[in-house]
This record gives structure tokens, C-alpha cells and sequence, in this order.
């Protein structure tokens, strides 16, 4: 594999679906309980300055401005825990497909056949890469076969098994 992952883009849709999706419907939700208490607040403001139409004493705007503020700063840190969750959740998602992944790609690159590809995830392309490993071993080994059978006494034999491992090596 390559050795700057930043490059290499992992899309699911299905996920991607759900994540847009879960995400608007979070924000939705979270603004409405922040309107919401905004609104109880600002109709308090108004319930306790309705009948105090001359009365010089400051009004509770201040309180209202400072609880804006103190509600504009809470949606951002819960953005934040929100955005940073779903990150580390993607991070943990794509590292569980592509560890395999490199551990079976780097195997098959190295000839080393000896490990056995069962993958815990059911991802499609886990599956695909070990099919692909099971279909490498299988080649191999009778590329294997052949030169063990190989007479180094007799070369006619010897050239016919060269022909059959070269057609096995070339199918892909």
C-alpha cells in the first residue's frame, strides 16, 4: 500500500448516507432545544418588563445577551465532542478494513502464502482481497508441485513443466 494514506480516498455511500443524515438530524435536534430554552428566557425577559413601562431600573437584556452567548459557546463544544466522535468512529472503521487489507496485500507481494486471511469484518473488499490470497495460494502451490516434480534427469520433462508453471504464472 502506499505509504501517505491522506491521498487514498475510502468511500462508502451507505455510510456516508447515514453519517449525513444522523448528522442533520442531530443538528436539528440541538438547535431546537437551544431555540427553545432561548425562547423560555427571552419570554421571562418579557413577563417580568411587560407592566414596567417608566421604571428606570435595567432590564434583564444583559442576562439575555450573556445566556446567547453561554448557549452559542455549549452548541459549539457539543459540535465539537459530535465532530470529533464521528472522526475517531470513520478513523476506527476505515483502520479496520485496511489493516487486513495490507497485511494481505503485503503477504501476497512477499510470496508468503503460509497465513490464513480470516478476516472478522465482512467487508466487500476484505472479501475480495481474500479471495484474491486464496487464489494466489492455490496458483502457487501448483507452480510448486510442478518443480518438485521436475526431473533434473530427463529435460524434455523438465522444459514441459517450465511451460505449464508459465502459463500459471501468467493467469491473473
Amino acid at each position: 500500500m502506499t505509504t501517505n494514506k491522506r491521498h487514498i480516498h475510502y468511500i462508502n455511500p451507505d455510510i456516508q448516507n447515514r453519517l449525513i443524515i444522523s448528522f442533520v438530524i442531530f443538528e436539528l435536534l440541538l438547535i431546537s432545544i437551544t431555540v427553545f430554552i432561548l425562547y423560555t428566557d427571552m419570554s421571562q425577559i418579557i413577563e417580568d418588563n411587560m407592566f414596567r413601562s417608566h421604571i428606570k431600573e435595567p432590564l434583564n437584556i444583559e442576562f439575555f445577551s450573556i445566556r446567547l452567548l453561554q448557549a452559542v459557546a455549549i452548541l459549539l463544544v457539543i459540535n465539537l465532542i459530535a465532530a470529533s466522535f464521528i472522526v475517531w468512529r470513520w478513523r476506527s472503521y476505515i483502520n479496520n478494513i485496511t489493516r487486513p487489507l495490507e497485511t494481505i496485500i503485503d503477504s501476497i507481494n512477499q510470496l508468503d502464502f503460509s497465513i490464513d486471511a480470516e478476516t472478522e469484518k465482512n467487508h466487500e473488499t476484505l472479501v475480495l482481497a481474500e479471495s484474491w490470497l486464496n487464489t494466489e495460494k492455490e496458483r502457487f502451490t501448483k507452480i510448486r508441485q510442478l518443480i518438485a516434480e521436475m526431473d533434473i534427469n530427463n529435460p524434455s520433462h523438465m522444459i514441459e513443466k517450465l511451460n505449464i508453471s508459465q502459463q500459471f504464472i501468467k493467469e491473473k
